[in-house]
């Protein structure tokens, strides 16, 4: 019993489509942000960074080094 190619074919696109309906259902991914550069303009920037991040839904972890020296 040999397997054709329009057998092979069909199976090879349904598996791709299978995939592509798998990646296409993501809505969002956990980030960590981690600005390793203390000083207010790279703050500014992480914050900026997450802003945006967040707006599109994703979940995000932020850490920065200035957070560190807030006792």
């Amino acid at each position: 019993m040999s397997i054709s190619s329009t057998m092979i074919m069909a199976l090879t696109t349904k598996f791709l489509l299978l995939v592509i309906a798998l990646v296409c259902s993501v809505d969002a991914y956990k980030i960590l942000v981690v600005v390793a550069l203390p000083g207010k303009s790279h703050g500014i920037l992480g914050d900026g960074v997450v802003r945006h991040l967040t707006n599109a839904g994703h979940e995000n972890n932020n850490y920065s080094f200035d957070d560190i020296y807030d006792f």
